[in-house]
């Protein structure tokens, strides 16, 4: 019978797991940037899908309607002539609920990289995070409400920007922009530029952004993806990483740091940026 005792197990010293946790550490510190990136890029790449969705959703309503595209006119409040009757609607449907038959969701007209936050009444405080391209339309008829843009008026089907990620604050209701009003769903660039990139933005007053190079006049820009007047100083957009999607006439969708004058234009026949056309 063997009648010795198991040999005990040594113990980690104070040294030996000190030093475990400290490459633990340093692994954590290398894959948690990347694990951001990760998500940023997922987050980027759903956006840039849901403006491919809508661009899609534009041509058919185009094809359906003598080759032109929803119109733009002002505040626009879901279903507000309707099922939600509300102060702030402006009479008629906004550009977005015009194109939602020819989208699968309501949620394709929203960015992923923009937190949903609820208003006090428990309604989303963003219904559409894209705009509209409505200043050829607009410049076309003379600035009015509810005109809508003649598809085989573009020639460069290829540069026409056509839509793309809304970050002026004037386009969004609270926590997302300055308005008070309940969420619009007729976001466009018709009187104010809507886009504003990343490596153009200058730091303004209150976490705001002056207009971003096209020389418009327009009011600051901030980041939507931080609500709740968190400012943008933590952004990765706004230290120049990433970009804002763009989608073009004919159905791609590109990400833009910048202003790209031989790759897009808001003209259709002329390349042109947006505080060029009058």
């Amino acid at each position: 019978m063997n009648t010795r005792s198991p040999r005990s197990r040594p113990a980690f010293t104070l040294i030996e797991l000190l030093v475990v946790i400290a490459i633990i550490a340093v692994l954590l510190a290398l894959l948690l940037p990347a694990l951001g990136g990760a998500r940023a890029t997922a987050r980027a790449s759903a956006c840039s899908a849901n403006i491919h969705s809508v661009a899609q959703a534009l041509t058919m309503y185009a094809d359906e309607n003598a080759e032109r595209g929803p119109h733009w006119s002002a505040w626009q409040t879901y279903h507000g002539d309707s099922e939600f009757p509300d102060p702030d609607d402006t009479p008629g449907p906004g550009w977005a609920e015009l194109a939602e038959p020819y989208v699968a969701t309501m949620d394709a007209f929203l960015c992923a990289g923009r937190p949903k936050a609820t208003r006090a009444n428990g309604e989303p405080a963003i219904r559409v995070a894209f705009f509209l391209q409505s200043r050829f339309t607009a410049a076309r008829n003379n600035h009015r409400f509810y005109t809508s843009l003649n598809v085989p008026d573009v020639q460069f089907a290829d540069r026409f920007v056509m839509l793309g990620d809304a970050t002026n604050p004037v386009l969004f209701a609270r926590p997302y922009g300055d308005s008070v009003k309940a969420p619009n769903v007729d976001p466009d660039d018709a009187r104010w530029q809507a886009i504003f990139y990343p490596r153009e933005r200058r730091p303004h007053a209150a976490g705001k952004y002056a207009d971003g190079g096209g020389g418009s006049g327009s009011p600051g820009a901030i980041d939507p993806s931080q609500p709740a007047g968190g400012g943008n100083a933590a952004s990765s957009i706004d230290r120049g990483e990433g970009g804002s999607n763009i989608g073009f006439i004919d159905g791609h969708v590109g990400l833009f740091g910048a202003y790209a004058p031989n790759k897009m234009t808001w003209h259709g026949w002329q390349m042109k940026a947006w505080g060029e056309v009058q």
